[in-house]
């Protein structure tokens, strides 16, 4: 499933002329929200049994076999963040939608953070890691456009 979805997004890149994908750092990360019992028994649906770390290097080493550059970007805060002004909440929203308080934009909180990756604002990505291409191909001149996974 990991090598379908990794070989998806690498295809979309390609085909937008994406140069670079930023992936939010998820060393480490376990989900802290409770899960259904028959959620529980599935592993396959499992939220702790998703491979973070496996879907990445999917997506790195066909990266650099396309000649996209792969960069981690700090999750802290991205949902929290608002896309189109940086003013920072201090709680999570309820439900699904972050609204603004300064500017008033109303967006899905998933959709708000991918924004947030793409960015990489300022401040919130810090420094972006910057994944080595192992892999030597010929650079063509491509369009300088972002796209989060």
């Amino acid at each position: 499933m990991n090598h379908m979805i990794s070989r998806r997004i690498i295809e979309f890149a390609k085909v937008h002329g994406v140069s670079v994908i930023r992936l939010e750092d998820l060393r480490g990360t376990r989900w802290a929200k409770s899960q259904r019992k028959n959620q529980r028994k599935d592993a396959g649906r499992s939220l702790h049994s998703w491979a973070f770390f496996q879907i990445r290097q999917f997506i790195e080493y066909k990266a650099a076999l396309a000649g996209i550059e792969v960069e981690l970007v700090n999750p802290e805060l991205t949902s929290l963040t608002c896309s189109r002004c940086g003013e920072v909440r201090t709680s999570r929203p309820t439900g699904r939608w972050h609204t603004c308080l300064r500017c008033g934009k109303v967006k899905h909180i998933d959709a708000n953070a991918a924004d947030n990756i793409a960015q990489a604002i300022s401040g919130l990505a810090g420094e972006c890691i910057q994944v080595p291409t192992t892999l030597k191909r010929k650079k063509t001149p491509k369009r300088t456009r972002t796209v989060a996974a």
